[in-house]
Formats: C-alpha cells, sequence, structure tokens
C-alpha cells in the first residue's frame, strides 16, 4: 500500500507521496483546492492533478489517502472531495484503500502534534483556527471566506487599510501612507483613481490581499493607522483561537496548550503579530505553549491517511 497526503489550500495545494514504511515517492504542486472560493471545476481539477500526477507510475497499487482541504467543514464538503480523489485514483489506474477528508487546519495541526490535542491557526489569504481535544472532538472558529469573515487574514488587513485610504480621501479619517502606497499598488497617481482600478473583475480578494505586506512596511515606518491595523489583526486572530479554546475546553484540561500557525501571513509577519497576540490570549486566560510554525502541513495529511475513523464531531 501507498499513502497520499494532501494539503489543499485556498490559494494553492501540495502532496505527498509515501509508502507503507514512510519512504517519500514523490512530491507535486497545483492550484487552488477550496471548490467555495476558486469554483468546483477549478478545484476539481487541482485534486485530480495531484492525484493522477502522482500515481501514474503506481498503477495497480492500493492507496491511502488523507486530505486536508480549505473550505472543508460540512458533510457534503467532505462526500464531494471523497468522489473526487476517488475518481482520479481510480483514473490512475490504482485502487482506493481509504479517503479520510478534513479542513486544512487540522491537517496542519496534525503535522505537529500527531493526533494530539491542541489548536492550528491558518492566516494567509483567509483566516482559521481550528482545534481538537483529548477524546478526538474538534472545533473552528473563522473560515467563513471574505464576504463574512476572514478577520485577520491578509486580505482582512489589505481591505482595513483599503477602507482608511478612502475615509482619509473622504476627510473622515486620519491622513496616513497607507494611501500613496495603495495608489502605487494599484498602478494609479491619484486616489481618484481607486474605483475603475478595484472594481475590475480580476481584482478579487486574493490581489488585495497582496497588498497587506505594504500595510506591514507603513507600520515599520511608523504610521500610525497601518500599526492600528496590524494590532487588531493580531487580536482578532487571538480571538478565534481563544473562542475554539472555550468550546472544547482545553484550558481545563492543559495546563500548556499547543499552538500551531500557518499560512503565508503568520509564516512572515508572526514576529510582528505575536506580542499583541499573546496579550490578547492572556486577557481570555488561555494557557499556550509557544507557537510553533509548520512548513510542510501535507505532513499531517499524511498522518491522517494512516488512521481510520480518527476524527469525532465538531464541537
Amino acid at each position: 500500500m501507498i499513502v497520499l497526503g494532501i494539503d489543499g489550500g485556498s490559494s494553492h495545494s501540495r502532496a505527498l507521496l509515501e509508502d507503507a514504511t514512510g519512504g517519500r515517492l514523490g512530491q507535486r504542486e497545483a492550484g487552488p483546492a477550496n471548490r467555495h472560493t476558486a469554483g468546483q471545476a477549478q478545484a476539481e481539477a487541482a485534486l485530480r492533478d495531484l492525484v493522477v500526477g502522482l500515481l501514474h507510475d503506481h498503477r495497480g497499487e492500493e492507496v491511502a489517502i488523507g486530505a486536508g482541504i480549505s473550505g472543508v467543514d460540512r458533510p457534503q464538503d467532505r462526500r464531494w472531495v471523497s468522489r473526487v480523489l476517488g475518481e482520479a485514483v481510480k483514473a490512475a489506474g490504482c485502487h482506493v484503500a481509504q479517503i479520510e477528508v478534513t479542513n486544512d487546519a487540522l491537517t496542519v495541526l496534525f503535522a505537529q502534534t500527531q493526533g494530539n490535542a491542541g489548536i492550528c491557526l491558518i492566516a494567509g489569504t483567509g483566516s482559521i483556527a481550528y482545534g481538537v481535544n483529548q477524546m478526538g472532538q474538534t472545533a473552528r472558529c473563522g473560515g467563513w471566506g471574505p464576504r463574512l469573515g476572514n478577520e485577520g487574514s491578509a486580505f482582512w488587513i489589505a481591505h482595513q487599510a483599503a477602507l482608511h485610504v478612502v475615509w482619509a480621501a473622504d476627510g473622515r479619517g486620519p491622513q496616513t501612507r497607507l494611501s500613496e502606497a495603495f495608489c502605487a499598488f494599484l498602478g494609479i497617481s491619484e486616489v481618484d483613481g481607486i474605483i475603475p482600478a478595484v472594481y475590475q473583475p480580476s481584482f478579487g480578494p486574493q490581489a488585495l490581499a497582496s497588498f497587506a505586506p505594504m500595510v506591514f512596511a507603513a507600520d515599520r515606518d511608523g504610521d500610525a493607522v497601518a500599526t492600528e491595523l496590524v494590532d487588531r489583526a493580531a487580536e482578532v486572530l487571538a480571538q478565534q483561537v481563544c473562542a475554539v479554546g472555550r468550546r472544547l475546553q482545553l484550558a481545563s484540561s492543559l495546563s500548556r496548550i499547543p499552538l500551531v500557525l500557518s499560512g503565508a501571513l503568520l509564516q512572515a509577519q508572526w514576529q510582528r503579530l505575536q506580542s499583541s497576540f499573546l496579550q490578547a490570549c492572556q486577557k481570555e486566560a488561555l494557557p499556550l505553549a509557544p507557537a510553533l510554525l509548520v512548513r510542510e502541513p501535507a505532513e499531517g495529511a499524511l498522518w491522517l491517511a494512516r488512521r481510520t475513523g480518527w476524527l469525532q464531531h465538531e464541537q
């Protein structure tokens, strides 16, 4: 039997293939796998590309798959992913031994905890906190997408910064270096050019999220608006983690709760965010162990692939 672990994100996806003893057989990357944000056709194509691309040299083998997929929180999501993966395995000439599907935040957590209790926080284009307790029960907070949430994410930071730019232009808010930075980001010379630039069909949440590094640059340069935004982002991310901790009652059973981090924003900016983040968690009396950044989330999917029926119901 061979084992396939898939980390399917909202921006890109990655998969690892191993033999039964843990020997690495291959790795592959593809596009986004979140069908709610990328669209069903693009997500299906990404998952199929990962599976068929890695299995084409292993015809006839039995395959155990673990998949952590962004946007998978409901039974119908898990069924859809399982169907797509099963069909891809058959198309590659292999046989399904088992398929375990969950949200990508849990497989990020498993990459570090190997199934033990803890909380994972992902912040990239979007944001979500996900946790598991000693009984295997899970809980999540966030992950509602750009229309309803993504607080503390790169998109949220960039969107909040853009609001401050137009408020400054209207005289409703303080002047900020973000105005010049946002115009440069859009390739325009004046704030009046913002509307035609941002209302293009191609200018979606991911495009706006790429402005977030300039907000952090303005923060480093001492811009008060940018600094307030960055601190607020840390606080709202902490709120998500604390909500998960409360729902799973982790503080009553663990003296130090493992915290696992992933996502492009946290990978790049955790050093700046951690002080405000930890202060907010301390106010909620959530006892966290030192945060650990996960570089290879697909390893958590491999761990899941080797288990059957491990996950319990969400709390």
